[in-house]
């Protein structure tokens, strides 16, 4: 077909170069001319184009705290962290999830303790989140971490999915049976 238009659908992932910014190009080639060459590729060009990846997010969280660091099982701590888009495409709108766990990592035994809603970030940009999250009762002392998890469900495509998670170490105590309670009831 001479002069005519074609379509194509380019992946989203062109051997794994999906850097933002990177350039490709896409030749055209006369599949007709019978012209080959190793590897079974035509050789006859017929043009080409280039296509530019689009910039992406790259949503992080940093600065996460939490205040104190050493909790009483069934008492709260207050956390604060920032989530930033460090890519260079905006990001849509997402949540940022806080965990109880016992190591460092996410997995599906990790305890929900709350969430905020994060707006859209441009890129470069950050918001502050804070929560007052409640560690359980029934928590084992010792070492614990909060997970702060952004982006837990997948709703912002990112150019790095796998950096969505930090941690903050913290200690929980179990209150000592028949010792009274340091918690306010005005509280």
């Amino acid at each position: 077909v001479s002069n005519g238009s074609y379509s194509f659908t380019v992946p989203s992932s062109i051997s794994g170069a999906t850097v933002p910014g990177s350039n490709f190009r896409v030749a055209g080639v006369n599949a007709d001319s019978g012209t080959s060459i190793p590897g079974g590729y035509v050789s006859d060009f017929s043009g080409y184009f280039d296509i530019q990846v689009p910039p992406q997010p790259d949503l992080v969280v940093q600065n996460q705290n939490a205040n104190p660091t050493t909790v009483e099982a069934g008492s709260t701590t207050y956390i604060t962290c920032s989530v930033k888009n460090q890519g260079s495409g905006a990001a849509g709108t997402s949540y940022v999830r806080y965990y109880l766990s016992g190591n460092t990592t996410y997995d599906t035994s990790d305890i929900l303790l709350g969430s905020d809603y994060v707006s859209s970030l441009s890129g470069g940009a950050s918001i502050s989140k804070s929560a007052t999250v409640t560690i359980p009762s029934n928590t084992s002392a010792g070492t614990k971490y909060i997970l702060f998890y952004t982006d837990k469900d997948g709703s912002v495509s990112e150019s790095n999915e796998s950096n969505n998670v930090a941690y903050k170490q913290i200690t929980v105590t179990i209150p000592l049976p028949g010792a009274p309670s340091l918690i306010s009831p005005n509280d």
